[in-house]
């Protein structure tokens, strides 16, 4: 079709090129003809009588020449008309010549529509060859990989995905990754639908109550989901109650065996009946639909769980939630199978603490990050013993965790270095450290302070070292405490690991105080943007004070260089 178009539209481009060349030679003729008028006006016009001509004498003489001179006006005469004929048909000509111009134009406009259409049609029909070609190709490299390394590559993909779920960063979007897999074609439909470590969500948007059409649709949904999903999140729309509807956990409760984890987003509710997740619901991670800095939204009510309804429960996880555990009259009074406590952003009172860690004697990790440890003053917290091996939480806060909690076989802590919003929770205090917490660390033999690299430029000035000359005082007169002194009552501590910004206080303390980590073997730092010459400093003064090296890992420090890698290498082995 465009074929066709383009030749006719050249056919009609070279048919006017024609016309205006013979109308070019036409206008040219009817030019000189002018041209030649114009010459005959000038010269007829330039024939005066003559008053010399005698009119005695020969009578022919003198007739002749007024004949000859009435000739010449008449031909002068006859020109003028012609003038203004010639320029009419001139003026016309040139109409006409502009008309086939434009033809012209508008012709040569179609065919460079027409030559572009054709060039993008090309083109497009060579993309499509070449996709075609690489389908192909692809097509048999799929077939050419074994599935066992489809089904890796494919795992990795899923879990990077999951990962930005947990984290929260996907703001309760589900993430569908393998069903996105299953599409691309049959080959890896089947190795996606046959290997359910793939399919680790199942998403419920929900209200707080279900209607009969939304279980009898939940129901049909877990049916076919049971056997690839071992994972399940939900999240709320808007609240509301519906005729003859059930609580949103009292009907999942009876259908949940076969889910690892329960992930909520969505309204506050409570587990105000003894619920049954057994035997394989071992996460609970509970959202609600608003969170804040500090503490829930103030909108919200607090959870009521009983302890029954997390009998089988290995990993609980209170985002920006206040939680009431209890125990019903013949229920259990602890959670032996809890071994793993996430609790965030709000704040926790002393006896609460030491309550949840009384029920839980089976506890070995905790992570309070964002935490704030209040006290009630009018009662009385008793000390608690626990089997923690692993504990996270702010470095202000673990003085005071430290006053009601022993844990004699804790052996990594982590200390969180971020805002404080409230200073009168968030408060370091040394001589407590100091009186509290030394028998507990003396089994710590791995040491994390994590700070996140997007802090403020002037925490480590401003959380970490006060020059005792120019530091302010307390209320009582006495100086502030400095935080590296934190350094001093880790006396196993043989691991210690930066996560995020390196603070050159500890640094600096490390390498001029012999009694801040004395059996320190190992330093680790990772997601770090640490300056060569800053380690350079660092491991120079070290060395110097305690006579050894120091064992030091690099994990994903991007600003520095594979050359500048290799010279902080060398570095240490020479030392």
């Amino acid at each position: 079709m465009l074929e066709e178009k383009t030749t006719y539209h050249r056919s009609v481009l070279h048919n006017c090129r024609e016309a205006l060349r013979v109308a070019g030679v036409l206008r040219l003729a009817i030019q000189k003809s002018q041209q030649t008028m114009e010459e005959i006006q000038t010269m007829t016009a330039n024939v005066p009588p003559d008053t010399s001509i005698h009119v005695g004498g020969d009578d022919s003489s003198r007739t002749r020449y007024c004949n000859l001179l009435e000739e010449a006006k008449s031909s002068h005469e006859r020109v003028a008309p012609a003038l203004e004929k010639g320029a009419r048909n001139l003026k016309a000509m040139d109409e006409r010549i502009r008309i086939i111009n434009d033809d012209i134009d508008g012709e040569i406009s179609i065919l460079a529509t027409l030559e572009a259409s054709k060039t993008m049609v090309h083109s497009s029909i060579e993309q499509r060859a070449h996709a075609i070609s690489l389908k192909r190709r692809i097509i048999s490299v799929r077939l050419i990989i074994p599935e066992e390394i489809w089904a890796k590559i494919f795992e990795i993909s899923v879990a990077d995905e999951e990962m930005t779920f947990i984290e929260g960063s996907r703001h309760e979007l589900p993430p569908f990754k393998a069903l996105k897999l299953s599409t691309v074609c049959k080959s890896w439909r089947n190795i996606v639908t046959s290997r359910s470590n793939l399919w680790r969500y199942l998403a419920i948007p929900h209200r707080h109550q279900l209607s009969p059409l939304q279980c009898a649709r939940l129901a049909h949904c877990i049916t076919l989901c049971r056997p690839y999903m071992p994972i399940m999140y939900t999240y709320s729309t808007e609240p509301g109650s519906l005729e003859g509807s059930v609580t949103l956990f009292s009907y999942l409760s009876q259908r949940i065996s076969c889910y690892e984890a329960i992930y909520t987003f969505g309204d506050f509710f409570s587990l105000d009946e003894e619920l049954d997740f057994a035997p394989r619901a071992g996460t609970l991670c509970i959202t609600p639909r608003y969170q804040t800095k500090m503490g829930p939204h103030p909108d919200d009510e607090e959870y009521m769980i009983f302890l029954s309804s997390l009998a089988y429960i290995d990993r609980l996880e209170l985002r920006s939630t206040i939680v009431e555990l209890m125990s019903s009259f013949d229920g259990p009074e602890e959670l032996p199978n809890l071994q793993t406590l996430i609790v965030s952003n709000i704040v926790l009172y002393s006896e609460e603490l030491v309550d949840w860690i009384s029920m839980m004697p089976g506890l070995t990790c905790m992570k309070l990050p964002g935490v704030a440890i209040g006290m009630n003053l009018e009662s009385t917290t008793e000390e608690a013993t626990t089997s923690l091996e692993c504990l996270t939480c702010s470095i202000s806060q673990y003085t005071a965790i430290s006053k009601w909690i022993i844990a004699p076989h804790l052996a990594r802590l982590t200390l969180l270095l971020q805002d404080e919003p409230d200073p009168d929770l968030f408060r370091f205090d040394d001589d407590i450290l100091a009186q509290y917490t030394d028998s507990t660390n003396e089994s710590i033999s791995y040491l994390t302070l994590s700070i996140p690299l997007d802090a403020e430029e002037d925490i480590d000035a401003n959380w970490f070292v006060r020059d005792p000359l120019t530091s302010e005082e307390g209320e009582d007169g006495e100086e502030e405490p400095h935080y590296t002194s934190i350094l001093r009552h880790f006396q196993a501590v043989s691991c210690l690991q930066f996560d995020g910004r390196v603070l050159l206080s500890v640094l600096a303390t490390l390498s001029t105080d012999k009694a801040s980590l004395p059996n320190l073997h190992s330093l680790t730092i990772s997601n770090s943007d640490v300056q060569e010459s800053t380690l350079s400093t660092f491991l120079s003064g070290y060395h110097a004070l305690r006579q050894r090296s120091l064992s030091v890992s690099l994990v994903n420090c991007t600003n520095l260089d594979a050359d500048a890698v290799k010279r902080l290498e060398g570095m240490f082995s020479t030392l």
